[in-house]
């Protein structure tokens, strides 16, 4: 799977089942070591709506790693996210990071 086949897929789905299949990838991320790849590459995509896909994925796989670099991103969508994954699933030095920056 490519990051581009993973957006045409999701294309197809409504917004909540774009949500779900996300948070299975970030679950098969723990265990697949080609999805990792993928998902990191839509976390640098030029639009918002792939950084905002990316993040969905730590919603299964509980992982913040994507979000402590979505903190400083150009969107404040991407941004706000971000930091409702880090409170979910941060380390607590993390949400400090975050906080202390806001």
């Amino acid at each position: 799977m490519t990051h581009e086949t993973l957006l045409r897929e999701l294309e197809t789905l409504p917004h909540g089942a774009r949500l779900r299949r996300m948070a299975e990838l970030g679950r098969q991320s723990l265990t697949d070591a080609t999805i990792s790849p993928v998902l990191a590459t839509l976390a640098q995509a030029e639009d918002v709506f792939g950084r905002t896909l990316a993040l969905a994925s730590c919603w299964g796989s509980g992982d913040a790693t994507l979000a402590e670099g979505a903190r400083t991103d150009p969107s404040r969508t991407v941004r706000t996210l971000a930091l409702v994954v880090l409170a979910h699933f941060g380390s607590a030095a993390s949400v400090v990071r975050a906080v202390a920056e806001l």
